[in-house]
């Protein structure tokens, strides 16, 4: 069987609703005349209106997109830290240092290639 409670906040709603109708109703009768003395100039203030929404809406979703970016990027930084630790860590200082020589090294001699292929194709180029 279904009974019918009232809210707690039926009387709290009830009071502020009449504190601040006095203080509201004025204010949108001013508004409601001007509306309809001059509609266009209250159809350009909506628009206006509208444009200032939209844009706050857009700077929160922007600051959200930055927020996000901030935390993908600073996951992937702290990521590759940890696996730079890991790496260390099991393979010893020395032989990560060997390893990234060499890798250096190799990264070098395709840098140096391609380097000297297009100065070569520059030079026939300018001949």
């Amino acid at each position: 069987m279904y009974t019918h409670t009232t809210s707690t906040l039926h009387p709290l709603y009830t009071s502020a609703l009449t504190t601040i109708s006095p203080l509201v109703l004025p204010t949108l009768d001013t508004i409601a005349s001007m509306a309809q003395a001059s509609p266009a100039a209250f159809t350009v203030g909506m628009l206006l209106l509208a444009v200032v929404v939209v844009v706050k809406v857009l700077g929160v979703v922007r600051r959200m997109v930055a927020f996000g970016v901030r935390v993908l990027f600073g996951l992937v930084f702290w990521g590759a830290i940890g696996v730079m630790v890991a790496v260390v860590w099991e393979r010893g200082v020395g032989r990560t240092g060997v390893e990234f020589a060499g890798w250096l090294r190799e990264v070098g001699g395709v840098w140096w290639e391609e380097w000297q292929k297009a100065k070569r194709e520059r030079e026939g180029v300018e001949i």
